[in-house]
C-alpha cells in the first residue's frame, strides 16, 4: 500500500523558492502579474492560490476576508514572510503611490481640450490607446473613456 502524501502547501512553495538575504523568490508558476501560483487539492477539488498569500498564512494564520497581502519589497514573486503585510486595497494603493510605483498621467496631460473632430478621429482610429494619447497629448485613460463613451457622449 502507498503512504499518505503529507507535503504541505508551504513545503511545495519552499521547494521552489530561491532564498537570499533579501527577497525569497518563488520560481514556480506565475500569473500574468508575476505573482507565484500553486494549485492545492482540498477535498478532491484543485484550486489555485497565490504563493505569497500561502506564505503569509503559514506564519501568521488566516487572512481576513476584507484584507489583502501586500509586499514591503514590491516584488510580486517574493514569498519571504517578513516582506509581507496585511492591508486593505486602499492601503496597497497608498503604499504604491508613496513609492511612486503607480501608473499616472503627467499633470500637463490631464486638462487638454479636445475638439469634436478629435473625438471622431479617436473613435475611428485603429491605433492603441497609448498611441492615441501621445498623439493628442492626453492620458491613455482619457482615450479609453472616450472610446467607451464614458465621456464626450
Amino acid at each position: 500500500m502507498g503512504t499518505k502524501h503529507t507535503e504541505t502547501p508551504w513545503d511545495r512553495i519552499d521547494a521552489k523558492t530561491l532564498r537570499s538575504d533579501g527577497c525569497w523568490l518563488f520560481t514556480g508558476a506565475k500569473n500574468q502579474f508575476g505573482y507565484g501560483r500553486i494549485t492545492i487539492r482540498k477535498n478532491g477539488v484543485r484550486t489555485g492560490y497565490l504563493a505569497h498569500r500561502v506564505s503569509y498564512e503559514n506564519i501568521h494564520g488566516p487572512i481576513p476576508n476584507d484584507m489583502i497581502v501586500c509586499h514591503i519589497c514590491d516584488v510580486p514573486n517574493c514569498v519571504r514572510p517578513d516582506h509581507l503585510f496585511l492591508g486593505t486595497h486602499a492601503d496597497n494603493v497608498k503604499d504604491k503611490v508613496s513609492k511612486n510605483r503607480h501608473r499616472w498621467c503627467p499633470p500637463e496631460l490631464r486638462k487638454r481640450k479636445l475638439t469634436d473632430t478629435d473625438i471622431s478621429e479617436i473613435r475611428a482610429s485603429t491605433l492603441t490607446q497609448r498611441q492615441l494619447g501621445r498623439s493628442y497629448g492626453v492620458c491613455h485613460k482619457t482615450i479609453g473613456k472616450i472610446i467607451r463613451r464614458e465621456i464626450w457622449k
